[in-house]
């Protein structure tokens, strides 16, 4: 997947793809590049085309592995989930109720 834009937030075109195991490369724009990094996907820092175009010929040849694949799909799973994001979500108001003022993720 390809995506070449100079703001986003979350992008959630970006995590559903790599949920599948689809391999990224991106322009720096601001949302998902914590996520790319993570998952040792291409971020383009200069958003220019020819850097695109540098970066998807260096990509065309590359092929992920099942292990890489199932890799980006176990975190996305693991850290965006309804699982997860509910997680997260009764932990945090716990520790509100409970006067808690420690985050724990």
């Amino acid at each position: 997947l390809v995506n070449f834009s100079r703001y986003e937030t979350f992008s959630v075109a970006i995590h559903e793809a790599l949920a599948t195991g689809i391999d990224i490369i991106s322009s720096k724009c601001g949302g998902p590049e914590e996520t790319l990094a993570i998952l040792d996907q291409v971020i383009v820092e200069d958003d220019t085309i020819g850097a695109l175009l540098q970066a998807m010929e260096s990509q065309i040849s590359v092929k992920s592995s099942i292990s890489d694949r199932l890799k980006m799909a176990k975190y996305i799973d693991d850290n965006f989930s309804m699982l997860a994001i509910g997680s997260l979500l009764e932990t945090t108001m716990n520790n509100v109720l409970n006067g808690n003022n420690n985050e724990q993720h």
